[in-house]
């Protein structure tokens, strides 16, 4: 269970943009809680910007589980990269991110 998340934030960082919109698309539309968690842990770890800036559109996106949103913005928060990002992501999304979660 640990090896998936982390193959798929390598392809995250790695591949092709496809791949990644694949993994976008597992964490919003599969069914499998296990496989939205994965998914949310490889596009946190997405360190370009143009990746790391859709991965924190996806936090406000109605069709993602709050389990899964929590993790990825975690893992962006814990990128030190990414940090300063994190931090200058609008602020009147983050009402909406926390509280807003079906």
């Amino acid at each position: 269970p640990l090896l998936r998340p982390n193959v798929w934030a390598v392809g995250v960082r790695e591949l092709p943009l496809a791949f990644r919109q694949a993994i976008e698309t597992r964490l919003v539309e599969s069914k499998d809680p296990q496989v939205r968690q994965d998914a949310a842990r490889a596009l946190g770890y997405a360190e370009e910007a143009d990746a790391s800036r859709q991965a924190r559109a996806l936090i406000i996106d109605p069709n993602g589980k709050a389990e899964a949103v929590f993790i990825l913005l975690f893992r962006q928060f814990e990128n030190p990269s990414q940090r300063p990002a994190c931090w200058a992501w609008p602020r009147r999304l983050v009402p909406f991110a926390v509280c807003a979660r079906p």
